[in-house]
């Protein structure tokens, strides 16, 4: 019972731990590719909203946390993210041709986002018949796995879109600037 309640103490240490330098690893990351720390930000906001949320899945449908399914979080928020870099990369170079954040949108969601769309109900639906595996923990893991993803897709599509509407950052009006400055001198 020592070793158990041991392990359990350390599982939750551990989780914590793990989730914060992941998302100090994907900041620095998202801080490198946009060069903007608001960039950063809009691009992890899906994670920062699907981590929570599956934690309260996981508590709902009495999912433990253990050693078994700690790294789901950590494969959840790296396969996750891409689809925010997606749609926010997408997002800048419609904005670099249109110069008008909400055409931007439009076009970067029926383009990327069916793209996004596409792949997250791929790597969804793929996992549906893992669902049904006799193992209890391999179905609970497969259903976390797509929680996760379907949060991160419904995350990129929304709230990336929405921030940049709102936001109108700087970096991406500086980029369509000096695209224009480099078009001028050529």
């Amino acid at each position: 019972l020592g070793i158990l309640a041991a392990t359990n103490e350390e599982v939750e240490w551990s989780y914590h731990v793990n989730l914060v330098l992941i998302l100090i690893v994907v900041f620095v990351l998202s801080y490198l590719t946009y060069v903007s720390v608001v960039g950063a930000l809009i691009v992890m906001l899906p994670s920062l909203i699907a981590q929570p949320l599956s934690e309260a899945v996981m508590y709902l449908l009495g999912i433990d946390l253990n050693i078994n399914s700690l790294p789901v979080a950590a494969v959840g928020i790296g396969i996750g993210i891409d689809y925010g870099y997606y749609v926010l990369s997408r997002i800048v170079e419609e904005y670099e041709v249109t110069r008008d954040f909400d055409e931007a949108n439009r076009r970067a969601l029926t383009t990327t986002g069916e793209a996004v769309m596409f792949t997250g109900l791929t790597i969804t639906t793929s996992m549906v018949l893992w669902l049904f595996h006799p193992l209890k923990f391999e179905a609970q893991m497969a259903f976390l796995l797509m929680m996760l993803m379907v949060f991160h897709a419904i995350g990129a599509l929304v709230f990336i879109p929405a921030m940049v509407s709102l936001l109108r950052p700087r970096f991406a009006t500086q980029r369509a600037d000096q695209r224009d400055a480099l078009a001028l001198e050529a």
